[in-house]
């Protein structure tokens, strides 16, 4: 139920809501998946019985309320400057299609952070990250 309540605390909106996740392994020795801890699945995962993340919103949300890209990291670990611009462009088609858009990891401060600074740098401005709010306001 911790999940319902992250989203009930999103911003309200019509539009669609793109959640790109960043949730990936732990790093190494053991490797875990990060969404071992949930009761959904990545894409990238074979769990059988487990919904994907997606199928799970779909599910349990309103169908299509949702959208869910998947860009998978490491826990801790720098992201590569290739990924960087995959998602950060990800993001930005998300934003020019009107779309409330919402980065997450399992902390939500040093990959998000990470991703939040690369794409300010993008678009020549200073955002902030809130991981309370999930809200990434103009300074």
């Amino acid at each position: 139920m911790a999940v319902i309540h992250w989203l009930n605390g999103l911003p309200a909106t019509e539009a669609v809501t793109t959640i790109v996740s960043l949730l990936g392994r732990k790093p190494e020795p053991d490797g875990q998946s990060e969404f071992s801890y949930y009761s959904f699945r990545s894409v990238h995962e074979d769990r059988p019985g487990s919904p994907t993340f997606q199928e799970w919103l779909d599910r349990e949300t309103a169908p299509g309320k949702y959208v869910v890209i998947e860009h998978p990291t490491t826990d801790t670990r720098p992201i590569s400057l290739d990924l960087m611009n995959e998602i950060t462009a990800s993001i930005l088609a998300n934003l020019r299609a009107s779309r409330t858009v919402v980065v997450v990891d399992s902390g939500g401060v040093s990959r998000t952070g990470a991703v939040v600074r690369h794409l300010g740098v993008m678009l020549n401005r200073s955002i902030v990250a809130s991981p309370v709010t999930g809200n990434c306001p103009s300074r």
